[in-house]
Formats: structure tokens, C-alpha cells, sequence
């Protein structure tokens, strides 16, 4: 499996288990709003992600046709994660973020999921 694949599959877990997560949270009151993700040039949120949390890109994928790039920053060192989805226009919108973030095994070359 090429590492571009698995980047893919590794970014598709974090979105499922981000949307669990998220409808976990949701109030149950059909009059609560839910708060709209912070959008932003990517270049700001990528110098506060590293300014603030000391987070660098970790992976990335593609997304609808390529009009959407999935953007993960982690600090391996404390825990800290933020998943950016990063637009066609230089447009980011913080669509998750937490802590406990560990790297997957690495996946040795010809060695199936």
C-alpha cells in the first residue's frame, strides 16, 4: 500500500471519528446553534497553530475533486491536534482540535492494512 493511501485512510479515520465525535457533543435542544468553524487565510491559522501550540502539519489529503485539502497539525511532543480544511481560495477553516494525539505505526512497504 503506497504512503499516499495510507495518509488517505488515516485522514478518513480522524474525519469519521471527528464526526462521532461532534455528534456526541451536539446539544439535543433543536433551539441550541452549533458554533461555525473558524476560517481564516491558511497562512494565519498555520503561523498561530505554530506560534500558539507549537503544531506542524502531519498529513494531508485530498477532498471533493480537489477543491478541498484536509490539513492535520499535531505536536507530537504534547498531545495537541487541529484538523484545517483548506479551500481552492487560500481559505482554512478549523474543523476540529484537541489533545492525545499519537502517530499510527508505520507501515512497512508490501505489509497489507
Amino acid at each position: 500500500m503506497s504512503r499516499g493511501y495510507i495518509v488517505l485512510a488515516v485522514l478518513a479515520a480522524l474525519a469519521g471519528a471527528c464526526l462521532v465525535m461532534i455528534a456526541a457533543l451536539l446539544p439535543s435542544s433543536a433551539h441550541a446553534q452549533a458554533q461555525a468553524p473558524m476560517c481564516k487565510p491558511f497562512k494565519e491559522i498555520t503561523e498561530y497553530l505554530s506560534a500558539k501550540f507549537a503544531e506542524a502539519p502531519t498529513a494531508m489529503g485530498i477532498m471533493d475533486h480537489g477543491k478541498t485539502m484536509m490539513v492535520q497539525f499535531a505536536n507530537i511532543e504534547t498531545g495537541t491536534w487541529t484538523l484545517v480544511a483548506l479551500g481552492t481560495g487560500g481559505v482554512g477553516c478549523v474543523m476540529a482540535s484537541g489533545d492525545g494525539y499519537v502517530e499510527a505505526a508505520k507501515q512497512k512497504a508490501g505489509n497489507p492494512a
